[in-house]
């Protein structure tokens, strides 16, 4: 999974490298986070997985309801 701002794009060039060895049956799903306001960030929308409030890591600092309703399938 892609960090905030990024999308699945950031890491398809490690996948389609031809340095890159993946064996024939293996297989990638790049995923990218829908666009939402992040809060941290003046309310800006960006692709991420789900809101950030603060970085002081407690349990108010992130959107729990949001990291599960973008798991959801995964």
């Amino acid at each position: 999974m892609h960090g905030l701002g990024d999308s699945a794009m950031g890491f398809y060039p490690i996948f389609s490298s031809e340095e890159t060895f993946l064996p024939e049956s293996f297989r990638v799903r790049l995923l990218t986070a829908p666009e939402s306001p992040v809060t941290l960030n003046q309310g800006f929308r960006c692709n991420s997985w789900y809101d950030i409030r603060s970085l002081d890591r407690s349990e108010n600092s992130f959107s729990f309801d949001d990291v599960l309703k973008n798991s959801v399938g995964i």
